[in-house]
């Protein structure tokens, strides 16, 4: 998605995966953000994001926490 335009904002618990994912994304010349940060503390603003994904972590988090700070609302605000 990325190489069709998308904007991404990556985030992780521990610090050696967020500069590994540095690294690399300069490697392939992507500009990503990337910040380390547990899920729990994530804070963006509605309507930031038009999708999430989260890859071999999703059991680790408060989900109480987590689920409702992620919501996604369309652009329509529905």
């Amino acid at each position: 998605m990325y190489y069709r335009g998308a904007s991404w904002i990556g985030t992780d618990v521990a610090e050696n995966q967020i500069a590994q994912a540095k690294i690399l994304a300069a490697r392939n010349g992507m500009d990503i953000e990337s910040y380390t940060c547990p899920a729990e503390k994530i804070n963006y603003l509605e309507n930031t994001f038009d999708a999430i994904t989260a890859c071999q972590c999703i059991w680790y988090p408060d989900h109480k926490i987590v689920a409702p700070n992620l919501r996604l609302k369309n652009r329509n605000g529905l």
